[in-house]
């Protein structure tokens, strides 16, 4: 089965706040979701493939992913396509993109499904449903990032445990 994993980031280089927003499908179910990443994330483009890891880790986690299945990691940020696409060697990521990319590589292991990447042009008019999609995975990232960026304005301590996000998922 296709699994149609959207998302997108949201890095504010100042304060290194950061969210992301993501849209899963499949014919076992959607969901959409956002959060603020819990740890300072050094740049945008960490922020984007750390945006797809954990959309991948939701839709697993939620059932929707099953051995034999292909998920399409659709973004606006052809290095983290690439990532996906590619794989890549330990040498292209910083130690918190490399910790993201070997957690999907430990659940396509468990699992049992195939990864592939597709770039999605970010911020278009165009009205189809992926440029839809994409432009409402922007639009909650920002949020996220928006509120990540007052919690750091208030001094509120973010926790690094666990995972790197603050994942709020609706079905």
């Amino acid at each position: 089965m296709l699994i149609t994993v959207m998302s997108d980031a949201s890095f504010c280089p100042t304060t290194k706040a950061a969210g992301y927003g993501y849209w899963i499908a499949c014919d076992r179910g959607k969901i959409a979701g956002s959060g603020a990443f819990r740890v300072d994330v050094p740049s945008s483009g960490v922020a984007e493939l750390l945006a797809a890891v954990n959309a991948i880790d939701r839709a697993c986690k939620e059932g929707l992913v099953e051995k034999g299945d292909m998920i399409l990691v659709q973004s606006d940020c052809l290095s983290a396509v690439k990532a996906f696409s590619f794989g890549r060697n330990r040498n292209s990521f910083c130690d918190l993109a490399w910790q993201g990319m070997l957690h999907v590589f430990n659940l396509r292991r468990e699992i049992g499904f195939k990864l592939k990447g597709k770039h999605v042009k970010g911020h278009s008019a165009n009205i189809s449903s992926r440029f839809a999609s994409n432009n409402l995975c922007d639009q909650k990232a920002y949020e996220a990032m928006q509120k990540d960026k007052d919690s750091k304005k208030h001094g509120k301590v973010r926790s690094s445990k666990e995972s790197v996000s603050n994942n709020k998922s609706s079905k």
